[in-house]
């Protein structure tokens, strides 16, 4: 299964998002590329307040807020961090 996402970088000036660039990520199933997503390109950025993420399915995009709800873990989301 492939799924592809573009990567939107705000422009402060204008307040627009704009298309900075396109991913594929390809898994067995559709939560192994959502894990990839997250992992891979939304936890990292989670600080940058003008980075956006969207997949570009709106059926997936639903499917994929959906997951991250009840589907991130604690190790998903600290990494190899450590909690107190």
């Amino acid at each position: 299964m492939q799924i592809h996402f573009a990567e939107y970088i705000n422009d402060w000036r204008t307040g627009k998002d704009n298309l900075y660039k396109r991913y594929t990520v390809t898994g067995e199933t559709e939560t192994d590329c959502f894990k990839q997503i997250y992992t891979g390109y939304i936890r990292p950025s989670r600080y940058c307040n003008d980075r956006r993420y969207k997949l570009d399915d709106p059926a997936q995009e639903k499917r994929f807020q959906e997951w991250k709800q009840h589907g991130v873990t604690i190790e998903m989301f600290y990494g190899s961090g450590t909690v107190d």
